[in-house]
């Protein structure tokens, strides 16, 4: 498979035929293809947004196609990062113990959609690319 692409995914076997007969599938291999990620961003709303309204901004980075094995999405703003999502990476820490509602905070953390991100009371320190 040359170049191996995402859609080259799949099961594959072979059969082979000469003069005297054809063989049987005697194996079978799986195949699964990654490769980098193409996104698209969309900012709700389109259009600008009052500081003195102090609105909030929502940004969606929408994977190309749509990706399952999505495992986290780093927001930017001027080159410089924001965040990081999902923000889970603490959450074996042996020195929040095992305290139910810690735990259960940090859950709602780890399922959260990393593919959107909402500014919230947006001003001009916001402003960017």
């Amino acid at each position: 498979l040359i170049p191996a692409v995402r859609a080259s995914s799949g099961l594959y076997s072979c059969l082979v035929t000469n003069e005297v007969g054809t063989s049987q599938v005697v194996d079978i291999a799986s195949v699964y293809v990654e490769d980098v990620p193409e996104v698209i961003l969309t900012v709700d709303p389109v259009t600008p947004v009052s500081e003195p309204k102090k609105e909030n901004v929502t940004l969606i980075c929408d994977p190309l196609p749509p990706d399952e094995t999505l495992l986290q999405v780093k927001w930017f703003l001027d080159g410089e990062l924001l965040k990081k999502l999902p923000e889970c990476g603490f959450k074996n820490d042996s020195m929040y113990g095992n305290d139910k509602t810690f735990t259960k905070a940090v859950d709602s953390l780890c399922n959260m959609d990393p593919t959107k991100i909402i500014l919230e009371n947006v001003g001009r320190n916001f402003h960017g690319n």
